[in-house]
């Protein structure tokens, strides 16, 4: 039996899953905003970046009366990717973790600018 897709069932799966995705993101939100009654809304971090979740956001929010702020898109960064340039770099020179290494939010690792 075959399972593959064309590319135009794989984008429409692709968006279906973003469109889930962006749904209950945005209602999550909201609950939880109204839940602790809280003034206002603050949309944050590289997500800002995507389009689809940033509108329904303001139009349900809107809907709401629940202000709603978020960065221009030039200042939402993903810190996913940070995290991997100073994994790139830690590797480079050979430091390596353990597997059985554990969070430590203020762990400062000297990083060199890029040659």
């Amino acid at each position: 039996m075959d399972l593959s897709l064309d590319r135009q069932q794989l984008a429409d799966v692709a968006a279906s899953f973003q469109a889930a995705m962006v749904e209950v993101l945005v209602a999550k939100a909201l609950y939880a905003a109204q839940r602790m009654r809280v003034k206002s809304l603050l949309l944050g971090g590289g997500v800002c970046c995507n389009r689809a979740l940033t509108e329904l956001m303001a139009e349900k929010a809107c809907v709401s009366g629940v202000p709603l702020y978020f960065p221009p898109p030039e200042l939402c960064m993903d810190n996913a990717v940070m995290v991997a340039g100073l994994g790139y770099q830690m590797l480079a020179r050979g430091q390596v973790a353990s597997l059985n290494l554990s969070a430590m939010p203020e762990l400062q690792a000297p990083v060199s600018p890029p040659a």
